[in-house]
């Protein structure tokens, strides 16, 4: 995460998608540097990195109710 944002905490998360560097950053925004995305503002490398990205919210939650479970 990169702390450099004067309003407050700026989000990034990157991906590498075959071999298309994707970036998610502030909480809602994609960038890829492929054709498609250029056209279109979304490919199918954001597509993955955005489900890659839900899949590891899901497994952080999963996760932390486990902790509170055994508390």
């Amino acid at each position: 995460m990169d702390n450099s944002g004067r309003a407050g905490a700026i989000l990034r998360s990157e991906y590498l998608i075959d071999r298309h560097h994707v970036v998610f950053e502030s909480g809602t925004r994609w960038h890829c540097a492929c054709a498609e995305f250029a056209s279109f503002h979304a490919c199918r490398h954001t597509r993955e990195a955005a489900g890659m990205r839900s899949a590891q919210a899901q497994i952080k939650e999963s996760v932390a109710a486990g902790r509170s479970r055994a508390l």
